[in-house]
Parts: C-alpha cells; structure tokens; sequence
C-alpha cells in the first residue's frame, strides 16, 4: 500500500472543503486529478485500484464468503482502516463510485 494514499485520505478527513471538492469529482480522471493536487506521490492506477478496495469493503455484505477468507490478508490494513475512518463512507464512497 503507497502510504500518500493513507496521507491523501487523512487530509481529506481533516478538510472539510476539500473533502467537499473530492465528493463532487464524477469521474475517475476528475477525481485523480484532483487528489494529486491534495497529496501525490502515487499512480493512477494504484489511487483507482484503493478507491475500488473502499468501494468494495463498504458495500459487502457483513457475511464472510469463501472468497473472502481467502483474500484475508489482501484486505486493508489497520493504519489504512484508521486513515479512512468515516471518511470512507462520504468523501472517498463518493469519489469511489465515480471510478
């Protein structure tokens, strides 16, 4: 995991209009773009591929699948869950569903 992902979100929780700016992104390009002006120092590619990974840890269902035990130490780590806080659920949620 590229910790200026964890430092992008830990801004975001602690900025309330750039957290406005990240939610009214509509495009995964938009949403990028301006997340690098917030923190850089990762790719497209992995902001996108972490905005999937919140995306999906907030919209699964609380029961484990067999493919969830599996991937168990695929998942997100304690200091990601701590920088997401509820930030996950409004500012990124909303940038997420946008990729």
């Amino acid at each position: 995991m590229n910790n200026n992902l964890i430092k992008l979100l830990s801004i975001l929780k602690e900025n309330e209009e750039l957290s406005n700016k990240m939610k009214a992104c509509t495009s995964p390009e938009e949403a990028y773009a301006f997340a690098c002006t917030v923190a850089d120092g990762y790719t497209k590619e992995e902001f996108v591929a972490f905005m999937e990974k919140i995306k999906n840890n907030n919209t699964s269902s609380p029961e484990l699948t067999e493919d969830d035990l599996q991937q168990v130490s695929g998942g997100l780590t304690l200091d990601e869950w701590t920088a997401i806080g509820g930030l996950a659920a409004s500012v990124v949620g909303a940038a997420a569903s946008a990729v």
